[in-house]
C-alpha cells in the first residue's frame, strides 16, 4: 500500500486517519536512519493533497497521477516542504525554523493542506542553537494554523525535547523483515543472491538496501570495513592503534565504522553461542567462525557492550580516535 516497503501497520494507520478525517496536526515518525522516514512522510502528503483519492475500507489510497501527486513525487510541489540540516549530524538552524514559522502562517497556495516535513528533530537539543530552534517550532506546534500538517522525523524519537514530542501523534517505524526487503530488491531486477545478501546487511531499513543495490560504493566500503575487521583480530597493538587514527578521523567515520563493528561482533557471538543461521553478515561465515573457536562467548560479549559504549562516547561528542584507540586496545585477543 501506497508504495511503501513494509510499514504496513504505519500506513494503515495514516490512511484511516485521512479516510476517517481525524488528523492529528502533528505527526513524530521515529525509526532507525533510512527505515524509510522520509519515504513515508512523502507519502502520506500525496495521499493528503490527492485530488482525486480512493477511500476504501475505511482506508485512502492516492492516485498517482493528479498534479498534486506528480508534483510531490517531482519534489516540486509549492505546499510541501521538506526541512532538513544542511551539513551531515547537524541539526536544522534558527533561520530554518522561522522561515518555517513565517512560511506555516500563510494559506496553502495550490492544495486543501500545506504539510512541513522537518528532519532529524532529534539533534534539536544540548546546544544553545538547537534549542532556540526547537522553541521556534514548539510556538507554532502550539497554535499550528489552519490546514496546515507538520511531519517531524527522528531517528531516536526519545531525544526529542519532551515539550515538542508531546504535541505530536507517534508514529514508529519498525524493522521491515529481510523476505520484505528482498522481494522489493528481486523487483527491481536485482539479482537474487545480492538481492538476499543486501536485505540481511540493511538490519530492517529498506532504505538502506535501495541505496546499496544502487550505488556500489555503499558495498564496497562496507567490504573494505569488513576485511579491516578479520585483519584486526588477530593483529598486534601497534597496528590496532594505527588504524584507530583511519577509523577516528571524524566523528561521522567513528559512527559508521561502529555501526559495522557491532554487526560484525554481533554475528561472531551468534555463532559462538550456536546460532550461525541467525547472523546478519552472510559473506563473513569463515572470519566469524574462526573468531568463535578461538574467543569464550563472554569475551566477545563483553567486547560488543564496549563498542555500545563507543558509540555514545561519539554522540556526546567525545574524541573520535581516543575512543577508537580505547576500543582497539580492548580488543578480544
Amino acid at each position: 500500500m501506497w508504495g511503501i516497503i513494509g510499514h504496513e501497520s504505519a500506513v494503515r494507520l495514516l490512511a484511516g486517519a485521512i479516510a476517517r478525517g481525524r488528523l492529528a496536526h502533528a505527526y513524530l515518525f521515529g525509526g532507525p536512519a533510512q527505515s524509510g522516514k522520509r519515504t513515508l512522510a512523502l507519502a502520506f502528503a500525496r495521499t493528503l493533497l490527492c485530488a482525486q483519492r480512493v477511500d476504501q475500507d475505511g482506508l485512502s489510497e492516492p492516485c498517482g497521477r493528479c498534479p498534486h501527486c506528480r508534483r510531490i513525487l517531482s519534489g516540486n510541489h509549492p505546499d510541501v516542504r521538506v526541512v532538513q540540516p544542511e551539513e551531515e549530524r547537524q541539526a536544522i538552524t534558527i533561520d530554518q525554523a522561522r522561515e518555517v514559522q513565517a512560511e506555516a502562517a500563510l494559506r496553502p497556495y495550490m492544495a486543501a493542506w500545506k504539510m512541513f516535513i522537518i528532519r532529524h528533530m532529534d539533534r534539536l537539543r544540548g546546544a544553545p542553537s538547537h534549542e532556540a530552534a526547537a522553541n521556534c517550532l514548539l510556538k507554532t506546534l502550539e497554535e499550528p494554523p489552519e490546514h496546515t500538517m507538520f511531519v517531524l522525523t527522528a531517528d531516536d524519537p526519545a531525544a526529542v525535547l519532551p515539550t515538542v514530542r508531546s504535541r505530536c501523534q507517534p508514529v514508529t517505524l519498525r524493522p521491515v523483515p529481510p523476505q520484505q526487503i528482498a522481494d522489493a530488491l528481486l523487483a527491481r531486477r536485482i539479482a537474487p543472491e545480492r538481492a538476499a545478501l543486501l536485505a540481511r546487511l540493511a538490519a530492517g531499513r529498506p532504505g538502506w538496501a535501495l541505496a546499496a543495490a544502487e550505488q556500489a560504493s555503499l558495498l564496497d566500503e562496507r567490504n573494505q570495513e569488513m576485511a579491516r575487521i578479520a585483519e584486526l583480530v588477530t593483529a598486534g597493538r601497534l597496528e590496532r592503534l594505527e588504524q584507530a587514527g583511519q577509523l577516528g578521523k571524524d566523528a561521522a567515520t567513528a559512527r559508521r565504522a561502529l555501526e559495522r563493528w557491532l554487526s560484525w561482533w554481533r554475528d561472531a557471538l551468534l555463532v559462538a553461542q550456536g546460532c550461525p543461521d541467525l547472523i546478519t553478515n552472510t559473506d563473513q561465515a569463515e572470519p566469524l567462525q574462526a573468531v568463535a573457536r578461538s574467543r569464550r562467548p563472554e569475551a566477545i560479549a563483553r567486547f560488543l557492550a564496549r563498542i555500545q559504549e563507543a558509540a555514545v562516547q561519539i554522540e556526546r561528542n567525545a574524541n573520535p580516535r581516543l575512543v577508537w584507540e580505547v576500543l582497539l586496545l580492548d580488543m578480544p585477543t
